[in-house]
């Protein structure tokens, strides 16, 4: 026997719940407002009110009277579409049927005030870099603007001069930080090649991306961020190495030389890498930051690889593209575990990385969002402040022998 349950529809939607479910559709759905700045879709947009049908407003009718009383006393009138409806007994009423957004400028007015300073914002933002580049960069910024908005102002504008300035070979055989623009603080391109690349991608046809990047397509040489450390971590693997227990060596060397060791641990960082453990037929690989580029090597595909960075938005960001090279990496003390058992250890981060991290496991993505929260006080933990028991045991947890 079924049951039939009669479910009430839920009719009226009142203001404030209109403007809130415009604002969840169309301005904090980041695809579609980049769409809208573009003018690739069309209006006008429409929120139904759900009016209320045939004998609804029987037994409601103070309901049914605040919905046409709030309607009336809105605010942004224009944008209102009436009708008027028949009902049995009561007669013809005038009663509000959609909300009506039929440009741009009306969708950031009914919003309100944030809206309205938000694309002021960024309309001084496309001013200054334009003002140095050609307007059919417009649809790019646009493309880019959730990351480019988070800029000081004196960055927004070196912005726009660095991608005016950049050519391809422009600077061969300099160094990425003597590159001479006026005014570009010397770790400019490196704090912000990412953002730099996705624009210059778009400018020349992925040419960028498809030089091998940024660098490349300047033609600049390394700078020491280009240099790793490799060090083993056992005598065995050591000796392979013609005895050396600690080496430099270039990413651009290090992608055609096959380490000889089963485990690769990767670190972002000098100091933690000198501090490791012994441990059984292990190299780590340190002190890149976010050079992971030589993470391409077609030796890789046949080791354990395993990567330790920062608690932070940019520890976690190269951990991503690590794993663009290679999927099958391990993450190590990248966790919620690591947060807790070192939280009077975390500070404030200083400038956030925007990029995204699509490759980040649940546990990874669930430690990074108790960072951006603010769960232990603060958004980020640096490797140096984990404790060296903890290291040691989580580095057993992931497989790794201690020796």
């Amino acid at each position: 026997m079924r049951l039939i349950v009669n479910k009430e529809r839920q009719w009226g939607i009142l203001p404030d719940e209109a403007v809130a479910n415009l604002k969840k559709r169309e301005w904090d759905n980041t695809s579609r407002l980049k769409k809208r700045l573009k003018n690739i879709l069309g209006n006008p947009i429409e929120i139904s009110l759900k009016p209320p049908k045939g004998k609804e407003i029987f037994g409601n009718i103070e309901k049914f009277q605040e919905l046409v009383s709030q309607w009336k006393n809105y605010k942004h009138t224009k944008n209102v579409s009436w009708g008027t409806v028949s009902f049995k007994d009561v007669g013809q009423q005038l009663i509000p049927l959609k909300l009506v957004i039929n440009d741009f400028l009306q969708l950031k007015e009914v919003i309100g005030r944030d809206a309205i300073d938000r694309i002021s914002k960024w309309e001084e933002t496309f001013d200054e870099i334009l003002s140095n580049n050609d307007e059919g960069l417009l649809n790019t910024l646009i493309n880019n603007i959730d990351r480019i908005e988070k800029l000081p102002k004196n960055e927004v504008r070196m912005l726009g001069i660095v991608i005016n300035e950049l050519k391809k070979n422009r600077w061969t055989g300099i160094h990425s930080r003597s590159i001479p623009i006026a005014g570009m603080d010397t770790k400019f391109l490196e704090n912000n090649e990412q953002l730099i690349t996705r624009i210059m991608d778009e400018k020349y046809d992925s040419d960028v991306s498809g030089s091998g990047g940024l660098f490349n397509w300047l033609g600049c040489k390394e700078n020491d961020s280009g240099w790793l450390y490799i060090r083993s971590l056992c005598k065995e693997v050591s000796e392979k190495m013609a005895g050396l227990p600690t080496i430099k060596m270039s990413s651009a060397d290090l992608i055609n030389y096959s380490l000889p060791a089963k485990n690769i641990l990767i670190i972002e960082n000098v100091q933690p890498g000198l501090s490791l453990p012994e441990i059984k037929d292990t190299i780590a690989v340190f002190g890149g930051g976010k050079n992971t580029v030589w993470t391409k090597a077609s030796w890789l595909k046949s080791k354990n690889v395993f990567y330790w960075g920062d608690l932070d938005s940019w520890g976690f960001s190269f951990l991503n593209d690590v794993r663009l090279n290679m999927p099958d990496t391990t993450s190590v003390m990248m966790d919620v575990n690591s947060l807790e058992q070192h939280k009077d250890q975390i500070v404030t981060e200083g400038t956030i990385c925007a990029q995204e991290m699509p490759l980040l496991t649940a546990q990874e993505q669930k430690a990074i969002t108790a960072l951006k929260n603010a769960v232990f006080g603060g958004d980020r933990l640096e490797q140096e402040k984990l404790s060296q028991k903890h290291v040691k045991n989580e580095l057993k947890k992931a497989g790794l022998t201690i020796l």
